[in-house]
């Protein structure tokens, strides 16, 4: 779902201005709390690869 709703009820804080702006708020986030969100983070690695490729051969490039 996503940080928004713990942004806005406050039992999360944002990532520092610098952090946002090099797009890195997920890594801020994961190094916050790595035993919840690392799994969840390497599952979504592990599978672009896959979908990138699936996603060329779609485009016929593959």
């Amino acid at each position: 779902m996503g940080a928004g709703l713990d942004f806005i009820a406050g039992s999360q804080r944002r990532a520092p201005v610098w952090v946002q702006r090099l797009a890195l708020e997920w890594a801020w986030r994961m190094l916050g709390d790595p035993g919840r969100l690392a799994g969840r983070y390497a599952a979504c690695a592990a599978a672009l690869p896959g979908l990138g490729l699936s996603a060329l051969r779609a485009r016929g490039r593959g």
